[in-house]
């Protein structure tokens, strides 16, 4: 699977950022900005799991719903199998 460094969402731009640092996460996404960060240093499969699962909040957001009503189990459970599906 290849991460993309842009993908569209509902007329929305979403730049992919590979960082050096996020504070006690993988992945984090931030809907002001259209941005996803990724951490570097994590193996492969882990990132790209960690990819899905913020594409799933950017799907979430793009819907319009604020992030106060994100599930993460639903997030982390739809991203499992949306990784899996991928490979």
């Amino acid at each position: 699977m290849v991460i993309p460094k842009t993908f569209q969402l509902g007329g929305t731009k979403w730049e992919v950022e590979i960082t050096d640092q996020l504070l006690g996460a993988y992945g984090a996404t931030y809907p002001a900005e259209g941005k996803v960060r990724l951490l570097k240093s994590l193996p492969k499969q882990i990132k790209e799991q960690t990819f899905c699962h913020e594409l799933v909040h950017c799907i979430l957001y793009s819907m319009g719903k604020p992030q106060d009503q994100h599930d993460e189990v639903f997030v982390d459970g739809f991203a499992t199998f949306l990784h899996q599906y991928l490979k």
